[in-house]
């Protein structure tokens, strides 16, 4: 039986490069790291990354709208919590392959 794997078709490479133009943001990234720990506030994850919360709010729709995360009401808090764990097996592919922390 051949290892080989058959080839995606257009559509399918198309959703891929979608998935990581997603990913290819620094602060996008950080969030994610943020997050991996759990469920948190839109005020904490703005703090962890050093951004203005303007600049959180932008990255968290654009993680919300690719189905990597998901945002909850609580009150006056919004929560936001990892929805797509798979993000962080090519994060810690490609930052192992840097020799960086992931």
């Amino acid at each position: 039986m051949s290892n080989r794997k058959r080839a995606l078709p257009p559509e399918s490479l198309q959703l891929a490069a979608e998935r990581f133009k997603v990913l290819s943001d620094q602060t996008r990234l950080s969030i994610l790291q943020c997050l991996r720990g759990g469920e948190k506030t839109v005020g904490e994850v703005t703090v962890a990354v050093g951004a203005s919360q303007p600049t959180v709010s932008k990255h968290l729709a654009i993680l919300a709208g690719a189905g990597m995360i998901a945002r909850r009401q609580d009150g006056n808090r919004v929560l936001c919590r990892i929805t797509d764990p798979v993000v962080f097996k090519l994060c810690d592919l490609v930052c192992g392959n840097l020799g960086g922390e992931t």
